[in-house]
């Protein structure tokens, strides 16, 4: 009975977090953001500018392509790119497939490398980590008119750890797509150039 007990939470948390390592790391940066430890997050008057949101992950074939194109969905000005992109690659098969089940199309989608980016003013740059957000604030190459949070901050609670679920299970792609649509929801009446609606998406519950 205790392994089956063991094995079930170990089951829950590879489907909420993606991992033993990913719940550590989600869990420290939490508690490292409440104490003020990690970049500080953005104020209203940076949001009430921001013209267009910019999704940053590693590869730019996970997270940052469902963020782009949900984002788009709901009528906000969007794009992304990867720190660590190969340019052209498209997005993940299981990211892919599991956007089309929540009704996300990213079959079009075409992998961008930080370095060939391009930024334009009042871009809201929003990353899934704290370690990318660390790295483009120490970026020479990020502007001072762009502002930079993380998109988990956005969760309720807020989750600053969004972890990659590249190779990992459905149920996971799920969660970390949950979150990312909550967060969007909630940052869709500061940002101006979205429109004024909401979506439907299967129920996937992240509990």
């Amino acid at each position: 009975m205790r392994l089956q007990r063991t094995a079930s939470h170990l089951h829950q948390i590879n489907e909420q977090y993606g991992g033993k390592r990913a719940w550590l790391s989600a869990h420290a940066y939490h508690l490292m953001d409440k104490l003020c430890f990690l970049p500080s997050s953005l104020t209203k008057a940076q949001l009430s500018t921001s013209k267009r949101l910019v999704f940053v992950c590693q590869g730019n074939i996970c997270r940052s392509p469902y963020g782009e194109a949900r984002a788009r969905q709901l009528g906000i000005s969007s794009t992304s790119f990867g720190l660590s992109a190969d340019n052209g690659k498209k997005a993940n098969p299981s990211a892919t497939e599991v956007a089309r089940q929540r009704g996300v199309v990213l079959e079009n989608h075409s992998a961008t490398h930080f370095s060939k980016f391009s930024f334009e003013a009042d871009d809201l740059v929003l990353t899934f980590e704290p370690r990318q957000l660390v790295e483009l604030v120490t970026s020479d190459r990020l502007p001072d008119q762009v502002a930079v949070d993380l998109l988990g901050r956005w969760c309720s609670p807020s989750f600053p750890y969004l972890h990659d679920p590249y190779g990992l299970s459905e149920a996971y792609f799920h969660n970390c797509f949950n979150r990312i649509d909550q967060a969007l929801m909630r940052l869709l009446p500061f940002v101006p150039s979205s429109a004024t609606f909401c979506i439907e998406t299967p129920h996937h519950s992240d509990r």
